[in-house]
């Protein structure tokens, strides 16, 4: 064979395989065809408090036992977080309570506590932990007996901060 039939016959080759790739049927896919799709997702630590209204009622300064009260309030966080409430000195300051009339510079003195023997304050300092969701707190409060103080309707404003 010389080098122009050799030449020839290349070139048939060639061209025959491009026809057979061009003339090929399409593979088929089978159906259903699948694929995933990522589903993710991120929960933050969070702790939210439900207030209340801690209310003495009538507070009579003459009365053998000290006024006492209780009051529960909420705290809820996400699941296996803690939250650490405290409770500031009140808007008064000084755990005081101040009175309506404007000439009353008369203030009621009270205290918050953590437990209902009324021995630990629960202050900013002195803190109170619950983990998890749905948790119930209680604040004890006591004014003393004996506060001598102008015939007023008296409060203060405590603010509850949780750390978590």
């Amino acid at each position: 064979m010389n080098r122009r039939t050799l030449t020839a016959v290349l070139a048939s080759a060639s061209a025959l395989a491009a026809l057979v790739v061009v003339i090929a049927p399409a593979r088929a896919l089978t159906s259903p065809q699948t694929s995933t799709i990522a589903v993710t997702a991120t929960v933050a630590k969070s702790c939210k408090l439900g207030g209340t209204t801690l209310a003495f009622g009538a507070y009579d300064p003459n009365a053998a036992a000290t006024n006492d009260a209780v009051a529960t309030f909420s705290l809820d966080c996400t699941k296996t977080t803690t939250g650490t409430v405290s409770l500031n000195a009140g808007s008064v300051g000084g755990r005081n309570m101040k009175g309506a009339i404007g000439t009353n510079v008369d203030q009621l003195k009270y205290e918050l506590y953590k437990d209902s023997t009324r021995t630990t304050v629960w202050d900013a300092t002195n803190t109170v932990a619950a983990t998890g969701p749905a948790q119930t707190l209680t604040v004890y409060g006591r004014i003393a007996t004996g506060l001598f103080v102008t015939p007023d309707s008296y409060s203060d404003t405590v603010t509850a901060s949780v750390n978590f």
